[in-house]
């Protein structure tokens, strides 16, 4: 409860600030603002109640603790027990509802709503199923005491419906509702079938929150509105008027018809209801697609294969494949008991709204565990402080704080990246170097610890040896984050950053224009130091590299995650020296005479790569990292 505690006494400030508000003359008489308030203070009042209600509880815990600490007379201890027993039940019943009632709710939740169903696969006996689905919602509307009006309907020859569109008034509706969107199956003998055989058909079924005026406005000169005269089967609802109706939103293309009514006024009214809703749906469907482009629309194609729901009345039974959910109460359902399904569905989304961040920590750890990951723990906190922009430590801080749908959505996309190995830099799009963060991606190598060694070797260099404003030659940046580092560090020190990947040298740039070092960093596209030479360059203080140095039994035998770098900037040839050979004599032609080659190696690879030097150089130097290994070369013209 800790985690809640402030924002329901938050809750409890503005619940005072609303009561005072509505007893202003002012706003009373501006009777929008006071209704929109009343709506507020009413869906304030429910949290507040209970919380006061919590606080009744605690404190007659509190009581009745002191009272059994304290009380000498044994009678008025037992009642103290009694009453203990009693209330702390009712203490862990309210920590399980208010984190409920505080999680933030569909702002359409409130909505009236417009309800499509469409006959799918299965000919007239889908046509038929989407006539038991419709008196399915009536009923279930009715137990609700909602008010339901068919608004259009396009009636099959066996009196099903190729189409029906309905809407649906009342309290909470999209609340419940908005569940039943999708694919419906059903599974059963068809009237038409002689043969007894059972056939599979489907209906779909849009849930669409009505829209309001106010909240959607359309530009009449958007609309083409055409009227006809009204038809239906076997004659039914001929009107010998142009009573239809038949809207044309030119700018998206959808078209609405109702010819239900009589009247073209009304048919028009509810036309443009559905309308309204229609391209309600199209722009919250445009804004979600922004957050997950892989969401799909809520309806699906009515094909037998997408289904959200099966009836199958051989069986008699209801099965919701979403929670995989299985009730033997198929005739209660199709006759408005819908409550057995769709509060099912209520529980399951509030569960997993529910889940906090420990629990999403301590289930992703198990996880990436059984995935053989290396550092579990490590890798579930990296990945969730990012999704909920906090430090690590913070997540520990607010350990029992939920997660919203677009959050969690986010997180389980790169908590199953991970499990297929998808380094953890990489999945951030970051990785710290120096201190320093640099944007990363597949173009280029993940700055690891070692090279920040060989950086802060050079650092130190022209520092001791007083080089000012030092003209650097980082070959194979890659990210840049040895040019960017050196010339952060380095006061005046100008930084050229090469590398033979258009990919990699773009992310160099986005990482240099980060620090604001264009004016000290330039980037260079070219193989090796080959640019240089052609351009006759002898002026060079520093040439440092990290070049691809694993050989090809190291290449074979790469980690999964290691393996998603690319290969150009780890595979160093046969023996690993291939980039060595080429580059040492390169960089003679290029350094000033006492001029430093800086080089990180394998582990295991410095007398090799000391026997690539000739007598032209006039000292090399092997380094040891902080661990005791060979790790980097240094050698003076």
């Amino acid at each position: 409860m800790l985690g809640f505690k402030d924002r329901l006494e938050e809750m409890e400030i503005k619940y005072k600030e609303l009561n005072e508000k509505l007893s202003d003359p002012a706003i009373i008489s501006n009777q929008s603002e006071y209704q929109k308030l009343l709506k507020q203070h009413a869906k304030i009042k429910k949290i507040v109640d209970k919380y006061s209600e919590y606080k009744e509880v605690l404190k007659g815990i509190e009581e009745a603790r002191g009272i059994i600490d304290s009380e000498e007379d044994a009678e008025i201890r037992e009642l103290a027990e009694l009453e203990l027993a009693e209330l702390e039940p009712e203490k862990e019943r309210l920590e399980k509802e208010l984190p409920v009632l505080l999680l933030p709710q569909d702002p359409n939740d409130e909505k009236n709503v417009i309800v499509e169903i469409r006959a799918g696969a299965g000919g007239d006996e889908a046509g038929l199923f989407a006539a038991d689905l419709f008196r399915m919602y009536t009923r279930y509307a009715e137990s609700k005491g909602w008010k339901s009006e068919i608004m259009s309907s396009n009636q099959s020859e066996l009196g099903g419906f190729k189409e029906v569109i309905f809407s649906l008034e009342g309290e909470d509706v999209y609340s419940r509702m908005k569940y039943e969107s999708g694919v419906h199956r059903v599974q059963r003998v068809p009237v038409t079938e002689s043969g007894g055989r059972i056939h599979t058909s489907t209906a779909t079924v849009a849930v669409l929150p009505e829209a309001e005026e106010v909240e959607l406005e359309i530009d009449p000169n958007d609309l083409r509105i055409d009227v006809f005269r009204s038809s239906g089967p076997g004659g039914q609802s001929v009107n010998t008027t142009d009573s239809a109706v038949r809207i044309t939103h030119l700018p998206t293309g959808i078209v609405v018809s109702c010819q239900d009514e009589k009247s073209q006024h009304k048919n028009r009214e509810k036309a443009m209801r559905i309308l309204r809703a229609r391209l309600k749906e199209k722009l919250e469907a445009e804004q979600r697609a922004e957050i997950d482009e892989a969401r799909k629309s809520q309806v699906g194609t009515g094909e037998r294969s997408e289904k959200i729901r099966t009836y199958n009345f051989p069986q008699g039974r209801v099965s919701d494949h979403r929670i995989n959910l299985t009730i033997y109460k198929l005739d209660q359902v199709l006759d408005g008991e819908l409550d057995l399904i769709v509060q099912e569905l209520i529980n399951e989304d509030i569960a997993r709204r529910l889940l906090n961040i420990k629990e999403l920590l301590d289930t992703t750890v198990e996880y990436f565990k059984k995935y053989g990951l290396k550092e579990p723990r490590l890798d579930a906190e990296v990945l969730l402080a990012h999704v909920l922009k906090k430090e690590r430590i913070q997540l520990y801080v607010d350990f029992d704080q939920p997660l919203n749908e677009s959050e969690l959505a986010e997180y389980r996309q790169l908590v199953y990246l991970r499990t297929r190995h998808h380094p953890v830099a990489y999945l951030l799009g970051k990785k710290e170097f120096m201190s320093l963060e640099f944007i990363v991606n597949e173009d280029v190598l993940i700055p690891r610890p070692e090279t920040e060694e060989l950086v802060e070797n050079i650092i130190e260099y022209c520092k001791n040896c007083n080089l000012a404003g030092p003209n650097i030659v980082d070959v194979g940046t890659g990210s840049g984050a040895i040019a960017v580092s050196l010339a952060h560090y380095i006061e005046g020190a100008r930084v050229l950053a090469i590398d033979i990947s258009p990919g990699a040298l773009k992310v160099a740039r986005e990482n240099i224009a980060r620090y604001e070092l264009g004016d000290r960093v330039k980037v260079m596209e070219g193989d090796l130091l080959t640019p240089l030479i052609w351009l006759n360059k002898d002026n060079v203080d520093i040439v440092v590299s990290n070049p691809p140095y694993i050989d090809q039994e190291g290449m074979a035998n790469l980690s999964p995650e290691v393996r998603m770098e690319p290969e150009l900037a780890l595979s160093g040839g046969i023996d690993g020296l291939d980039y060595y050979r080429r580059l040492i004599p390169q960089a003679l032609k290029v350094l000033k005479d006492d001029g430093l080659l800086a080089l990180e190696i394998g582990y295991d690879q410095a007398a090799a790569v000391r026997e690539l030097f000739d007598a032209s150089w006039s000292k090399v130097e092997v380094k040891k990292d902080y661990s005791g290994h060979d790790r980097m070369v240094f050698a003076w013209k």
